[in-house]
């Protein structure tokens, strides 16, 4: 069951998937609703997996839509001073005319916006048009790992940006309240699939092998660049086809592909040849990882052409 926890400013955080290996190394996977503003920051913690709604995805007219009946905002408004850190609040009345200027700024983005990407006129296609409003816009991202303590240690944090830190603080809270579902070797961590009694299951309540369970995650991680989602089957297949994975002609999208993982199984890994596939690499510590996860075989490893060498 999916656990969401809210925060101020329109934030949100969905445990979309959370699960555990015998030995102990959790994989979590949240849907992410925040201001577009911190994306930046986010994309920091190169630890972490990530997929992320897209302005080159979503079509003028309903980006600009979403931001006149909610533009994103940051969620504190502290008074100029030298250093990263804001140290006192604008007054009352400096905050809501600071308030009402940005919102004026959004309406202006989404004027310009719509004239750039007007039929009859620029005609410019969304990937322009759409930048000029996006620092009005959420963002929604899914995101996988197993390495999470350096990122709350950051960013849920009286130093991190606000915006930032409300959202790390909800991502916390959110952990702190999943129960994570024991998964053994062979078992797979799907987002926005069901796994039940050794079975996979798709939100049709149909029944899917794991081959079609992998296909469907992958999918709806990927359909994040759309802000909306559509976990059929018969979509999901469509989704994956488009991401040239196996092509022997075309580059694979695999980014999609992080969000899988499966728990290693023990193995003796003094000798590399003898490391099951999808192991990576050892670490000085002695953990095995594949990929950013440790403890996990990830989806993506498996992948023959997962990327271009």
């Amino acid at each position: 069951m999916n656990l969401t926890q809210y925060g101020r400013a329109g934030i949100s955080a969905t445990v979309i998937k959370d699960s555990i290996s015998r030995s102990g190394n959790r994989l979590l996977t949240y849907e992410l609703v925040y201001p577009r503003i911190i994306l930046a920051e986010a994309n920091t913690h190169c630890m972490l997996e990530k997929n992320s709604s897209s302005s080159r995805a979503v079509p003028v007219e309903a980006a600009m839509k979403l931001i006149e009946e909610s533009p994103a905002m940051p969620v504190e408004w502290g008074s100029n001073n030298s250093g990263m850190v804001s140290n006192e609040p604008l007054s009352e009345l400096q905050r809501d005319a600071a308030i009402a200027l940005w919102k004026e700024a959004a309406k202006s983005a989404v004027s310009f916006a719509r004239v750039m990407s007007d039929k009859g006129g620029i005609n410019a296609h969304k990937q322009i048009a759409n930048r000029i409003a996006e620092p009005f816009t959420f963002m929604k991202t899914v995101m996988s790992g197993t390495e999470w303590e350096n990122f709350f240690w950051l960013r849920d944090h009286p130093d991190a940006d606000p915006t930032f830190r409300e959202l790390a603080a909800t991502m916390n809270i959110a952990r702190a309240k999943s129960t994570p579902t024991l998964l053994q070797p062979n078992e797979w961590h799907v987002p926005y699939v069901e796994y039940q009694n050794g079975k996979y299951w798709a939100s049709s309540n149909e029944e899917i092998s794991l081959d079609v369970a992998l296909k469907v995650s992958s999918s709806c991680c990927a359909q994040a660049s759309y802000r909306k989602l559509d976990d059929s089957v018969e979509k999901a297949v469509r989704v994956f086809d488009m991401l040239n994975i196996g092509s022997e002609t075309k580059p694979a999208h695999a980014s999609p592909l992080t969000h899988q993982g499966t728990p290693m199984e023990n193995f003796d890994g003094s000798v590399i040849g003898n490391w099951p596939h999808g192991v990576t690499h050892l670490r000085r510590d002695g953990s095995y990882w594949s990929g950013k996860f440790q403890g996990w075989i990830q989806h993506r490893q498996l992948i023959s052409n997962e990327a271009k060498w």
